[in-house]
């Protein structure tokens, strides 16, 4: 078998190659090891010893993960691997703990082969998972699901191929999860790799800061880790928002080119942005004390890409308060406000 497309979210073949690169060839390896042909002929053999006619051509599911486990635990993955998590009935087991069953598990990274209906993926994906990653079980989830190719070849009724869950998850979008997962689609045939990113580097931004995509904060507005704005403000309020983000336990982001009811406008390209960029760290150098760390970042907007989003992400001050124009500046809701004595003792005690 082999690997022809990936299906990413959050980046999670990125952080694969760059945090797991040996574990991507070994699954790889393992996948291309995976001969139909054998396993037929083991099933034929098999079917003659028990004294049974071996009369289909295509494979069954429990061969084929078989055939993939024995490729998987040469190369030492854990198989059938059982993680316990929150609390169940006490008929579920001596601890009343929940158990996830995961197909294929090695150093945070959970892999399964599914070869079933749509709600399978869903499943391991929406609920299984999530809680998982949050128990610090698993840290990237991977799921091989056949092609629409390679089912032809799987003796599986009503199964849902690769292309049927990229067409499906690429409709939902933006998904509500917050963990990076890859679905891998399986070919019996080479072919030339290719990957889809479901997420934009933008909302891998925002989801890695606050836990909210661009389209999830259009919704809610605002938060207490973002303000929007559909141009630059004047240079006291950008100090003002940097000291108070500065001052917020996280940091937290100035989001410019959307208005205050989530429309996306956009920014105009060229010097005008880039004079925005040296404005924007001009007034954070010289206004806020202590300086803090900030990072400034282009995007295209979503709706139009002649136009773009800037992002300025404030970091959380080690030493506060953070201040400017000698007012101390926190946040309050959607916006900055000076802070009262009773505020500040607690941003020093902090």
């Amino acid at each position: 078998m082999h690997i022809s497309s990936a299906l990413s979210y959050l980046g999670a073949w990125r952080k694969l190659h760059q945090g797991h690169e040996l574990l991507i060839k070994e699954f790889m390896r393992a996948i291309s090891q995976v001969n139909f042909d054998t396993i037929e002929k083991n099933a034929v053999m098999a079917a003659t010893q028990s004294g049974k006619h071996f009369q289909t051509k295509v494979v069954a599911p429990i061969d084929l993960r078989r055939a993939l486990s024995h490729e998987l635990e040469s190369l030492g993955w854990m198989s059938e691997v059982a993680i316990s998590y929150g609390k169940g009935r006490p008929s579920e087991g001596k601890s009343g703990q929940r158990r996830k069953i995961i197909d294929f598990a090695k150093e945070m990274i959970g892999l399964e082969l599914v070869i079933g209906k749509r709600q399978f993926v869903e499943s391991s994906l929406f609920v299984d998972y999530p809680i998982l990653v949050r128990g610090g079980r698993v840290e990237i989830a991977v799921i091989l699901v056949p092609t629409a190719s390679l089912l032809k070849q799987v003796l599986a009724m009503n199964a849902s191929s690769y292309e049927a869950i990229c067409d499906q998850f690429t409709d939902l979008g933006p998904l509500p999860l917050k963990y990076p997962f890859v679905v891998l689609g399986l070919s019996n045939e080479p072919r030339p790799f290719q990957v889809t990113e479901l997420t934009s580097e933008l909302d891998q931004l925002l989801i890695d800061t606050a836990g909210l995509s661009l389209a999830e904060i259009v919704l809610l507005n605002e938060t207490q880790n973002y303000e929007l704005k559909e141009l630059l403000p004047r240079n006291e309020k950008i100090a003002q928002a940097a000291c108070a983000f500065a001052n917020l336990s996280g940091g937290g982001i100035l989001l410019l080119g959307v208005d205050k009811y989530g429309n996306i406008r956009g920014l105009p390209k060229g010097k005008e942005l880039d004079d925005m960029q040296l404005r924007v760290a001009d007034v954070i150098h010289n206004n806020c004390a202590p300086q803090p760390r900030f990072e400034i970042r282009i995007f295209d907007a979503p709706n139009d890409p002649g136009r773009c989003l800037l992002t300025v992400r404030v970091y959380e001050v080690e030493n506060k308060p953070c201040m400017t124009q000698d007012r101390v500046y926190v946040r309050s809701g959607t916006s900055a406000r000076p802070a009262g004595p009773d505020e500040i003792r607690r941003l020093i005690l902090r």
